[in-house]
């Protein structure tokens, strides 16, 4: 006779995680605009750090012959190598706003910090 196997349970599955999403459910909704108001400030900080921290940052960073984060993508995305942009909101908030973020764009081929 053979051996029959019990599947094994996840230890991190809770019961609550096996129901469906009910999207008409208050708590639902009162969560999706929680997240809604968090992505839209994640994306408004991102943006901010893209800037690259205003004109005269940029200028005394290119005056020292550093690489600005948003050139280093555009020069990666040109050269057609998959690239990622890794912590791009490292270093935002701190320093009292002198340094907008301090993240690195890494390829395939090569890698490149940026100061931003």
């Amino acid at each position: 006779m053979p051996a029959t196997r019990v599947p094994r349970r996840n230890p991190t599955t809770h019961a609550c995680h096996r129901k469906p999403a009910r999207p008409r459910d208050p708590v639902f909704v009162k969560n999706r605009e929680s997240m809604s108001g968090l992505v839209a400030d994640l994306r408004s900080k991102v943006a901010e750090v893209e800037a690259g921290g205003g004109e005269v940052a940029s200028a005394k960073h290119t005056a020292r012959g550093k690489l600005l984060a948003a050139r280093a993508r555009s020069r990666t995305r040109r050269s057609g190598q998959p690239f990622l942009e890794l912590s791009p909101l490292a270093a935002y908030g701190m320093y009292d706003g002198t340094i907008a973020s301090a993240g690195i764009v890494t390829g395939v081929v090569a890698s490149r910090a940026a100061n931003a």
